[in-house]
């Protein structure tokens, strides 16, 4: 009779290849660990490159930004001083009958709209109301929002019942601060 230790092949194979599959899996594990690590170090590298380049670049210096400074100033130039609304009625005296509308006040500008009707128009008249037309063009802060002309009459004889402007009028709104009291 032998004495010793009983086992069998099949489960000292099955215990050898466990052990190696765990170690497979613990290598496996430990590769994956420093690949995600690396990942994160160089995602933070990045992401601190990019917040430097993003900190040193001036929010001034966008083209946007300088097209938008660009319309602005236009638009400041093409506004009217507070004069604006004498040169018109200056302007349209004579025919033109000239009616105030609405005055709206915003963000330190003035919109105003006023509609000029030539009094007894007629086919005549073209050549003034074409020239009254580029006369308040040239006047800054003056723009044409509207023109209406309305003729009656058959295919040889044509009359012009009216000939009416929508003229819009804007300026800065200069505000007067009031004397403070000691």
């Amino acid at each position: 009779m032998k004495r010793g230790l009983c086992y069998s092949k099949t489960l000292a194979a099955l215990c050898a290849a466990s052990a190696v599959a765990a170690f497979a899996m613990g290598s496996l594990r430990h590769e994956v660990s420093l690949v995600v690590a690396r990942n994160r170090s160089m995602a933070a590298a990045r992401e601190g490159g990019l917040s430097a380049q993003i900190a040193a670049k001036s929010p001034y210096e966008n083209e946007d930004l300088e097209a938008l400074r660009l319309r602005a100033q236009a638009l400041r130039g093409s506004l009217g001083d507070d004069s604006t609304w004498e040169k018109l009625t200056t302007r349209a005296a004579g025919r033109w009958r000239v009616e105030a509308g609405a005055d709206d006040r915003k963000n330190g500008y003035k919109q105003r709209v006023a509609t000029m009707t030539l009094l007894s128009a007629s086919v005549a008249d073209w050549p003034e109301v074409v020239k009254a037309v580029g006369d308040l063009e040239s006047i800054p802060g003056i723009g044409i929002a509207e023109f209406e002309m309305k003729t009656s009459g058959g295919r040889e004889q044509r009359t012009l019942d009216v000939a009416r402007v929508l003229v819009s009028v804007r300026t800065r709104q200069v505000t007067v601060n009031p004397p403070t009291s000691p």
